[in-house]
This record gives C-alpha cells, structure tokens and sequence, in this order.
C-alpha cells in the first residue's frame, strides 16, 4: 500500500511538472473580482474567451467567477485552476479538452465535460448536475458530487485514492461507450439511482450495480453482446430488457418493481443462479432464456396486482420454484421444468402457471409417493390444477400437464364439444418420459363458472381421449375442496393423452354425434354464403365460424333449412363453418376473398 501511495504521489509530481512546463506557453488570466466569466470586471481587463485555447485561467481564494456561458478549454498547454470557487448560470457548462482543472477550490456548475487527454488533478470539491467522460485514462481524486446524470461515453473513469463519488437522488449513470471503475476510492450512494448500458458492446458490471439503492435498471447493447453480473444484484424499480443478453454469472438477481423485456433481448443463467421477481406492477413483454442457458436454481414470483409474467423460451427450475401468492408464470410453445414436485409451493387460483400455446408444465414425480404430486396449472382464465400420483410398479419420471379452455371432439381437433355439450370447458393434455409400467391416478380441479350447458356435477367422471374418441366410465359427484374447487379422480391410468370431465348426458364421442353433409355456395364467396341440406330439427342449429387458426369469429342460431350468413365483414381467407346441435354435427370450409 505504501508503494501504491508513493506511485500516485510520482505521478500527480509528474503531471504537475509538465503541466508548469506548458504553462510557460500559455496565456494566463486571474480573476480580481467576483463575477460572470465574459466580465472584463471579473479580470481586471481582457476576459478569457469562452472557447479559450492554450490559457491558463487562475480563480484565487475568496473569488466566485459565474459560468454565464458554455465554456470551453482546450490545448494541452491550458489549465484551469481552481483556488476560489467556480459557479455556474442556467444552461451553462464546462468543458476541458486536452488541458487540466486543479486546485483546492470548490465547482458548483451544470455540467462537467473532459475530453482528450484532460486530466482532474483539483484535490477540491466538484458539484455538478451532469458529468461527461471521454478521456480514455480519467484518473478522479476529488470529492465528486453529481446530481443528475454521469455519462461514460469513451474511456475509463477511474476514482482513485483521495477521490470520492457521491450520488445526488435518482441519479442516471449511462455506459455510453466508457467504463467506470473504483480503485482505492470511496463510492457513496444514499439514495436511489439508475444504470443504464447503452452502447454496442460487451459489459462486466462492477461497483455500480453493488448497492441496495439501484433504483432502474436499463440494458440495451444489442443482440450479440453481452453484459455480465460480477455481484448479487437487487433493482428497486424498472428492469428495461431492450437488447442483449443478460448474463446472470452464477449470481443472485432480484426486481421489486416491474419488468419492460422486447423480443431482442434474453437472459443467460445457471443452475447455481436464482432469480427473485417480487413485482410491484404487471410486467411488459416476455422473458427469454437463452438455448445455452436456460436453467436456474430457485425461481420466485410474485406481482402485487396479480397479473403474469410471460417466459416465451423453455426454462428449467432445478432448485425451488416459489409463488408468493399473486402473480403467475404464463408459457407458449416452451415448456417450464422444475426438478421435482415437492419443489413447487405458494401457489393458488392467483398464482399458477398458464399454458397458453403447446408448452407444458412438468416435474419430477416419484412413483409410490406417500402424497399427490400437485401440478398448478391453469389457463389465463381458469385456475385448472391437477393432481397426479405414480402408483407403487410404476417408474418413476417427468410427467408434464397442459390446459386448453376447451374440448375438442377429436381431442386434439375438430369441433368445439363445449358449444353444446355438458362438460367443464377444459382440456388436460397430460404426458410423460415414463415408457415403461405406467400406471397413474389423475385428479383433476376446476371452478364452476367452468361447467357449461347445464354440467351436472353430481353425476360426472374423468373421460380419457383414448383409441379415436372420448370414453364413458362409471359417474360420480365431484369433491368440493376447501377452496370451493371441484374435482374428480380417475385411477390406474395406463397410458396418456387429452383428458376431460363430462357428465352422464354429454354426447362427447363420434360415434354419439351423426355426421351428415350440407352445402355452400357460392364457395369462394365475396362474404354472403347460402347453406342448403339441413333437415328441420325442433331445437334447431348452431353455427360456429372458424378462421384458419381455430379461433372462433362468429357464432349463429338457426331454425329453418335454408340459411344465408353474412360473412362479408370478415377479412379474406379460409374458414371454417361448424354447424351442430346435440343429435348431429358437420364442418365445411369456405374461401372468402
């Protein structure tokens, strides 16, 4: 330590040996009175000019000379010292490019730039509101206060020993393009601040992401690039996700305010990481974990106004995966695993996990468990959750759950069974790696607002899609659990695909539901389709129009058997007309153009 002190004080002897040589070039102005820099008051003469060049500019002690414009100091003969005080009026700032500010005064200024090969030798006082970097080595050993923003636009802003940093409230530190480092000096930060990376480059984060004040946290360095944790990491406020890669580094990382993620960035984490979203607000976009870093070790969400959080990527818990009672985790197309079951907890109809595309919700499940593995799924709509055992013989696996509000009469596709039958409007997808001596029991929940067409819960069962159609086992009357949830169990479950609940008077199977033909035409249409064939049934049709995704657009009711609909408000493409009633059903697609 006491050769690091003999080489900082050599090399301040040695800066401030050639910066007396230069002097000797430069021209040399002393303020005699207090006042405003363009004041010839101020100078006893001859002010300096506010684009000065190769000057050497002196404020003495008991001096306060006013910045009242935009001051510039160049050449790197030029020196600024600082004995008195420096001030500063309305939109006016400082720059030093080349040259050197020094001193034991004190700068109460707007805005501080230093360019070049500037050095900041002032073993004074510097208040600024703005504090701008682009010298490639800045070496601070003031007492720098900044009040507003310190923009790193190229080099590296070193605080050094004697040197010390103090953040003014909500405080934006921006890596344009520089870096910042702390090297013996004191970094103080009292009150809440905010990081922003914002240049095209790769990032180790150092000292300014350490304290419990960030307040926002902003990473836009696009794709590519990567900025990467070095610390346990706690954002009081915004974390903004615009591009890059985010690399957790094995460390813990926490959000307590709310999350803004675009499709241009992705997280890159462990299993050794955790992640805790303790949110204030819903958050904006969609997380993505990189193919390469997509596991984590525990996961924790909760959202104070409820609401979810959407992880568009496939994503692996191997510690705990822990709701905090609101909140919930929706997936699309990619699954979410968590290492085992007994490792999911904090969950309800608040907070769950919704599958909204193919993706499932899986967990390690042993066989011969002494309590029901719980799966906490559900659809944005509907808490739908399901228990699943592995009986004694069975082997143990994954067993991954999906939940489709709706059911289907071909179980994966076809009509819409909900429409008109007396079922819960749900599907259970249900799969798992266990190829060998399968045997499961699968209970299954759900709320009433979910029974449709009059479901009579008092006399339903679990129906399996199983060999082409829906089956008919023995009924029962659902549970009613502590919550007010329904469910209903179905044992020795030997081998896996959609699950329902029907009641004894759903007509559910093919084989229930004649098929016959009808026809359209025009067909392609410009939108008016007349539909011939229907025979007269007494409680008449239902249609229901589909667009070429499955998503229902229009819905009629029918009495006669000649039909004209008027589609011409849909835009051009094909569509799918259901037309049903609970004795027949058929399907026919029209072109519109």
């Amino acid at each position: 330590m006491k050769r690091f002190k003999l080489h900082i004080l050599s090399t301040m002897l040695t800066a401030l040996f050639f910066l007396a040589l230069q002097n000797a070039k430069a021209t040399t102005f002393t303020a005699v009175a207090s006042g405003d820099w363009t004041s010839t008051a101020t100078w006893g003469g001859t002010a300096p000019d506010i684009n000065a060049t190769d000057v050497n500019v002196i404020i003495p002690v008991g001096i306060n000379v006013t910045l009242d414009n935009h001051i510039s100091i160049s050449g790197s003969s030029s020196s600024l010292e600082v004995l008195g005080e420096v001030s500063a009026a309305t939109n006016s700032s400082l720059t030093i490019i080349d040259g050197s500010l020094t001193g034991q005064g004190q700068l109460n200024i707007k805005e501080l730039a230093l360019e070049g090969s500037a050095t900041v030798l002032l073993a004074g006082i510097i208040n600024t509101d703005v504090f701008v970097n682009n010298v490639s080595n800045l070496s601070i050993i003031s007492n720098l206060n900044v009040n507003h923003e310190i923009r790193l636009e190229s080099g590296t802003f070193s605080l050094d020993l004697g040197g010390a940093l103090l953040f003014g409230n909500d405080v934006t530190i921006n890596f344009a393009g520089g870096d910042f480092v702390v090297n013996n000096g004191t970094l103080t930060i009292v009150a809440p601040y905010n990081v922003i990376y914002s240049h095209d480059a790769n990032f180790v984060a150092g000292a300014e992401l350490t304290s419990p004040n960030l307040k926002d946290l902003t990473i836009d360095i696009s794709s590519g690039n990567t900025l990467t944790l070095s610390n346990n990491v706690f954002v009081n406020g915004t974390l903004t996700l615009e591009s890059g890669t985010l690399d957790l580094n094995d460390y813990y990382f926490s959000v307590f305010g709310t999350i803004d993620a675009s499709a241009s960035s992705e997280i890159h984490s462990s299993a050794e990481a955790n992640i805790n979203l303790d949110l204030q607000t819903e958050p904006s976009g969609s997380l993505n974990f990189s193919s390469d870093g997509n596991h984590v070790n525990d996961f924790m969400i909760n959202i104070a106004d409820t609401g979810y959080i959407i992880i568009s990527s496939a994503l692996t818990v191997n510690g705990s995966l822990t709701f905090g009672g609101f909140g919930s985790i929706m997936i699309s197309d990619s699954d979410l695993m968590v290492s085992h079951s007994d490792s999911i907890s904090g969950y309800g109809h608040l907070a769950y996990v919704m599958t909204s595309g193919d993706g499932y919700f899986g967990a390690y499940v042993d066989a011969g468990a002494s309590a029901s593995a719980h799966f906490p799924v559900g659809t944005e709509f509907h808490y739908s959750p399901a228990n699943i055992e592995l009986n004694s013989g069975s082997s143990s696996g994954n067993v991954m759950v999906n939940v489709y509000g709706n059911v289907r009469v071909d179980g994966y596709s076809g009509i819409s069974v909900s429409d008109h039958q007396s079922v819960v409007n749900a599907t259970w997808y249900v799969s798992s790696d266990v190829s060998a001596n399968l045997d499961m029991n699968l209970e299954l929940f759900w709320n009433a607002d979910m029974e449709v067409n009059n479901f009579n819960n008092s006399a339903a069962y679990v129906s399996h899609y199983t060999e082409g159609s829906w089956d008919v086992v023995a009924t029962a009357e659902a549970n009613v659990e502590a919550d007010g949830m329904l469910s209903l169990k179905r044992e020795n479950i030997t081998s896996l695909s959609p699950f329902g609940v029907f009641d004894e008077d759903a007509a559910v199977s093919v084989s229930e539901v004649a098929d016959f033909q009808f026809e359209l035409f025009p067909n392609p249409s410009n939108g008016i389709v007349y539909i011939q064939g229907l025979d007269y049934q007494e409680e008449g049709y239902q249609i229901s129009i589909y667009d070429a995704i499955g998503k229902r657009v229009e819905n009629f009711t029918f009495d006669n058997n000649q039909i004209e609909l008027d589609l011409s408000h849909l835009k051009s493409g094909i569509y799918f007309i259901n037309i049903y009633n609970k004795n027949v059903k058929s399907v026919n697609k029209v072109t519109l153009f």
